[in-house]
């Protein structure tokens, strides 16, 4: 079964409340031994801790971080979508024009007027996939040159 984008970043979500936890306990340790010279000890710790859980310190600031992952990219995902769609109905329309004119070359079929399949508006289409269909190759690429 595929998940989706928001359960996934739920499933990290654990991974998020550690990773703030222990920011929290680090700084709060850094900063107690700035103002009382040693070390807290491990009851001093765990009751810092169990301030930040009874406050929903940690909890909130996790959430925030979900939400603005889940906005983020989901509205990337959004993007992608819109821009995969429109490609593939642009090359949809492409191809049903070079399909007719087979279809009229060999057979003889004449299922639409003869301007309409050498028309401005397919050459520019075709024109227009052409460049788009470069420059997501070079998008790509940079991408792997740079991982």
């Amino acid at each position: 079964m595929e998940k989706n984008f928001k359960d996934l970043i739920q499933e990290i979500r654990p991974y998020i409340v550690k990773g703030i936890q222990d920011a929290k306990v680090s700084e709060y340790e850094q900063s107690y031994k700035k103002r009382n010279g040693k070390e807290p000890s491990s009851e001093e710790i765990n009751q810092f801790i169990s301030i930040l859980i009874a406050n929903g310190t940690v909890k909130s600031d996790a959430d925030e971080i979900v939400n603005e992952l889940i906005s983020k990219y989901s509205k990337k995902l959004l993007v992608k979508l819109i821009i995969n769609s429109s490609i593939s109905l642009s090359s949809a329309g492409l191809f049903l024009v070079y399909i007719l004119i087979y279809l009229k070359n060999v057979f003889g079929l004449n299922i639409v007027k003869e301007d309409y399949l050498i028309s401005p508006p397919n050459f520019i289409l075709a024109i227009i996939l052409f460049f788009i269909a470069i420059a997501l190759f070079v998008i790509s690429v940079s991408r792997k040159d740079r991982d």
